[in-house]
C-alpha cells in the first residue's frame, strides 16, 4: 500500500454518499418544480423519491456502517460545547472521523425537517385553488389544516438548513482547511489513522428494498 494511501481513512459508505447527492438533487427539483415551472407531477414524483430516501436512512441510521448509525454521531451537550471551542482556535482544530457534533445536529434538523415536509405534503388540501396532496383524502380536516399551514412554511425552514450548510462547508473549506465535499463523492478522507468501514450490502439492499416497498404503498392508495 502506498503512503499516499496510508494517509487516508475511508469515511463514508456508497449508500450514504448515494443518499446524500440524490437528496440534494430531489430538493431542488421539488422546490424548482413549484416554484419556478408550477409542473405539481414533477413535484410529486421528487416527493415520493424523497419519502424513499429518508425511509433508507432512517433504517440504514440503525444497521448500516459506523458512521452512518445515528448512535455514533450523536454527541452530548458537553461533547458539542468542546466542539465549538475548539472552533475558536482554528489553527489547532482536527477533523472529526464522521459527521462533526455540529454536523450531526444540522443531519438530524434535516431528517426531521424534510420527513414533516413529505409528511404535509402527503395531506395537503387546499379547497380554493383546487390542489390537494396525494393522501389529503385519508386525513380529517384538522390535519389537512395543518399540513396546509406548514407545508410552505416548512420549504423555507428547509432554504434555510441548505443555506447554512453551504456557508459551513464554505467556512470548513477556507478557514479550517476541511475539504468536505470531496470525501462526500470519494468517501475517502485524510485522517491520523486508517480505518475501513465495515457495509454489509445485503442490508443496504433490504433497506432499499423496504424503503421502495412503502413508497409503492403510498403510491398504490394515492390513487
Amino acid at each position: 500500500m502506498s503512503v499516499d494511501k496510508q494517509s487516508k481513512t475511508q469515511i463514508w459508505d456508497i449508500y450514504i454518499r448515494i443518499f446524500h447527492w440524490l437528496l440534494a438533487v430531489l430538493v431542488v427539483i421539488s422546490y424548482s418544480s413549484i416554484r419556478f415551472f408550477d409542473n405539481l407531477e414533477l413535484h410529486f414524483i421528487s416527493g415520493f423519491g424523497i419519502i424513499g430516501l429518508l425511509v433508507f436512512r432512517i433504517i440504514w441510521g440503525v444497521f448500516g456502517s459506523e458512521t452512518a448509525k445515528f448512535v455514533n454521531f450523536i454527541k452530548s451537550p458537553t461533547q458539542i460545547y468542546h466542539y465549538l471551542k475548539s472552533l475558536m482556535h482554528p489553527s489547532q482544530h482536527r477533523a472529526t472521523y464522521g459527521h462533526s457534533p455540529l454536523g450531526a445536529l444540522s443531519v438530524m434538523a434535516m431528517l426531521f425537517i424534510l420527513l414533516f415536509q413529505v409528511i404535509s405534503g402527503l395531506f395537503y388540501y387546499d379547497e380554493d385553488i383546487f390542489l390537494s396532496g396525494p393522501l389529503a383524502h385519508y386525513g380529517t380536516e384538522q390535519v389537512n389544516i395543518i399540513a396546509q399551514n406548514y407545508h410552505p412554511m416548512g420549504a423555507n425552514i428547509i432554504l434555510a438548513l441548505v443555506a447554512l450548510h453551504v456557508l459551513a462547508i464554505a467556512v470548513y473549506f477556507f478557514i479550517f482547511k476541511n475539504n468536505l465535499i470531496l470525501p462526500m463523492i470519494t468517501g475517502w478522507k485524510a485522517y491520523k489513522s486508517e480505518w475501513t468501514l465495515n457495509v454489509n450490502h445485503i442490508i443496504a439492499l433490504v433497506c432499499i428494498i423496504l424503503a421502495a416497498i412503502l413508497v409503492a404503498f403510498i403510491v398504490f392508495f394515492a390513487n
